[in-house]
């Protein structure tokens, strides 16, 4: 009698004091910003795949000159905010590196973006709003060499931008538990 009494007194006690985190606190405006980059980014993309093979279209058009600097602001905006949610690395930062598939150089080549060893770095949330920035990233280098964007660079476009938005926000909506 006295030992089940004491366990629930312990198991009280325990499930009293278990709040922890997983993941970093909610920030409502991270948040609200990245649902405006990806239906704007989804927006401009649409635009562009319409309106390709016509200067509208085009890298050069002053619509692309107008968003990519915007985009590319609000992006580095969230990012700074989420570094200020958390000192605390991801843990993904800590992991063993892959041997490479190809160089780093063929990869920045690939992606039009110089390729670091301090690419994963931050709490949870800036790392995948590194995600976010690399898919961004992507279309805007594809669309500068190819100089629109058809069909099949709309639809990968696309596709990363939705897939990386939805895992950042799968990460900042998380919860204390």
């Amino acid at each position: 009698m006295i030992r089940a009494a004491l366990i629930l007194v312990v198991a009280l006690a325990l499930s009293a004091c278990s709040v922890f985190q997983i993941g970093e606190r909610y920030d409502k405006s991270i948040d609200d910003d990245l649902n405006t980059f990806q239906t704007e980014t989804v927006s401009f993309i649409t635009t562009m795949r319409i309106n390709a093979g016509l200067s509208a279209g085009a890298y050069t058009s002053d619509t692309a000159k107008a968003f990519y600097p915007k985009a590319t602001a609000r992006l580095a905006n969230m990012m700074l905010r989420a570094s200020l949610l958390s000192s605390r690395q991801c843990p993904i930062s800590r992991t063993a590196p892959l041997p490479p598939i190809v160089s780093d150089a063929e990869a920045a080549a690939i992606i039009g973006a110089p390729i670091t060893e301090d690419e994963v770095r931050g709490n949870c949330v800036v790392v995948m709003l590194d995600a976010v920035q690399a898919a961004f990233v992507r279309v805007e280098a594809r669309h500068k060499s190819q100089g629109q964007i058809g069909e099949t660079a709309a639809k990968l476009g696309t596709t990363a931008i939705n897939n990386s938005v939805l895992i950042a926000l799968g990460g900042i909506r998380s919860k204390d538990y």
